[in-house]
């Protein structure tokens, strides 16, 4: 298929190259040039302009930072809807509900389709996808979702069937409000982890046999799990920042509280990170949030009580 990636940040890049990979043809845009080698080396094309990416082609995919960047590069001047046509538009990034189901009715052919995953489980098939969208829409997208999640057509000589790893919803705005209940469940748990680090060191257990006991531990999720060792040592991949960890707990919270539902804890976790933005975490990865605890000096007891 015909396929425009826009956007290449950590996610955008790897869904632009998994698809190149696979014999797409792809057209890949970002707002700063420069930053699409890997969909390049897979054998995509960079255009200059979205106009430019997006004449012509089947579907396009967002991959972007939020709210605002969506809606710029979607419905701003110049932007996705004035050069789409009849194509069907793909929106991949964490955004509100409320903005997916505005895009779907400013568009003729939409879907949400956010990602759970790494940028290197996308690479290697394995992320899981959640799209929403009318039946008719899904089915246009489903070479697309067979080629990231690994099923595209083999050699079987038969027509492949549906795409594993995929999460299908009648509803664009119920694929991105998936996405962010799976998001402030990690975010939470990452900032748990964080804590129940911080309180076994205290209690002066040493990072090995920390790691024994999380490592093995069926109470944190394998998720979870690839992020212990960037707690442990404050290095490792950095693909889900501070600032959008931010991003999604806020969403997260306001979703919440338009049904009249509160987060409690999720709004405790909005709270660290803002206060871990502040320390200026922000382009950090989100167990740079141990740092907070490590910060602050250790309790001490008052002479004479035991």
């Amino acid at each position: 298929m015909r396929v425009a990636v826009l956007g290449m940040g950590r996610m955008g890049a790897a869904l632009a190259a998994r698809l190149a990979g696979d014999g797409h043809d792809v057209r890949v845009w970002n707002r700063s040039p420069g930053k699409a080698d890997e969909p390049l080396r897979a054998g995509a094309s960079e255009t200059a302009t979205i106009a430019e990416a997006v004449g012509g082609v089947e579907v396009v995919i967002t991959s972007l930072a939020d709210d605002g960047a969506v809606r710029q590069v979607a419905l701003g001047e110049d932007g996705i809807r004035a050069h789409l046509d009849d194509g069907l538009y793909v929106e991949a990034s964490t955004i509100s509900p409320e903005l997916s189901e505005e895009l779907a009715g400013r568009f003729g052919h939409f879907v949400a389709m956010p990602v759970l995953g790494r940028p290197d489980v996308v690479r290697d098939g394995s992320a899981t996808y959640l799209a929403g969208g009318p039946d008719a829409d899904l089915a246009r997208l489903e070479p697309v979702l067979r080629s990231l999640s690994g099923d595209s057509a083999g050699d079987s000589g038969h027509e492949p069937g549906p795409a594993r790893n995929v999460l299908r919803l009648p509803e664009a705005r119920l694929a991105s409000a998936a996405k962010l209940a799976s998001n402030l469940l990690l975010l939470d748990s990452v900032l748990a982890l964080c804590e129940a680090v911080t309180a076994g060191r205290g209690a002066g257990l040493g990072d090995d046999q920390l790691r024994q006991l999380f490592g093995a531990s069926p109470t944190v999720a394998p998720a979870l799990q690839y992020r212990l060792e960037p707690i442990l040592t404050g290095s490792g991949p950095n693909w889900w920042t501070v600032d959008l960890g931010r991003k999604d707990a806020r969403l997260a919270v306001e979703m919440a509280e338009r049904t009249g539902c509160r987060l409690p804890v999720t709004a405790a976790t909005r709270g660290q990170l803002d206060e871990a933005s502040r320390a200026g975490l922000g382009d950090g990865d989100l167990a740079s949030a141990i740092s907070l605890y490590r910060a602050r000096p250790p309790l001490r007891r008052s002479p004479g009580r035991s």
